[in-house]
């Protein structure tokens, strides 16, 4: 029977280990020896086979239990070297993202700081300049008063002179051309 299902399930896939020639169960597991015959059709419905790697399974004795596979064990290895990456991969993708972040709001810091700077500059020289024109119109205001006010005195003065010559000579020759048309 043992040799029937190892040639039956040998060809599905399942297959069927041995210690020494007998058929693959968890001896340890289930209390079987490894020197006790069983019937495969008896223990099937009681029992799940296994299949390990010949390689694997060096160890016999009543308390064997299920030999570590190595086909396992590279799974577990795969899935541990994958599981490794994926992290990094989504720490390293996490970091670019973070980064990218930064670098944009560092950069529309910086972008803002010097739009305002040029607009305070701008907005300074702005009213430096008005200051200028502000304080030239106080200036071409004063001077233009001074201009008036002295054009008003010359004018003054000049009409002052003119009638004080005027009067004065008038009268102070007056008389005397006066007496000099008389005596002669």
């Amino acid at each position: 029977m043992v040799e029937q299902y190892r040639r039956r399930h040998r060809r599905s896939g399942r297959g069927i280990s041995t210690y020494g020639g007998d058929f693959g169960l968890y001896y340890g597991s289930f209390g079987l020896k490894t020197d006790e015959k069983k019937d495969v059709a008896a223990v099937k419905p009681k029992y799940r086979w296994v299949t390990w790697v010949w390689s694997d399974c060096n160890h016999v004795g009543p308390d064997a239990g299920c030999c570590g596979s190595s086909s396992s064990s590279r799974v577990v290895v795969v899935v541990v070297v994958v599981a490794i990456v994926a992290v990094v991969l989504v720490v390293a993708m996490v970091v670019v993202v973070v980064v990218a972040v930064v670098v944009v709001i560092v950069v529309l810091v910086v972008v803002v700081v010097v739009v305002v700077v040029v607009v305070v500059v701008v907005v300074i020289l702005l009213l430096l300049l008005l200051l200028l024109l502000l304080l030239l119109s106080i200036i071409v205001a004063a001077a233009a008063v001074v201009v008036v006010v002295v054009v008003v005195v010359v004018v003054v003065v000049v009409v002052v002179v003119i009638v004080v010559v005027v009067v004065v000579f008038d009268f102070r020759y007056l008389d005397y051309f006066n007496r000099l048309r008389v005596r002669y």
